[in-house]
């Protein structure tokens, strides 16, 4: 899954792999609409872990894994 952070100016570009949403939440459907539901569900703690793992430098891209929620 593909999701953007803004600090300022820039438009930072995340991945989150399927893996994290599970962790999240166990029982997760690996389906378009289980994902999404799981992301909307647990969005703070998504925000807070894309928020450890940013480094206030152009990198181009982040993807976020099931270790980053741990």
């Amino acid at each position: 899954m593909r999701f953007w952070a803004h600090d300022e100016a820039l438009e930072i570009q995340f991945f989150l792999d399927a893996a994290a949403l599970v962790q999240l939440n166990p029982g997760t459907a690996l389906d378009e609409a289980g994902l999404l539901s799981t992301f909307d569900r647990n969005r703070a703690a998504i925000e807070g872990a894309a928020a450890r793992v940013y480094v206030r430098h152009y990198r181009g891209a982040y993807v976020l894994m099931a270790s980053d929620f741990a």
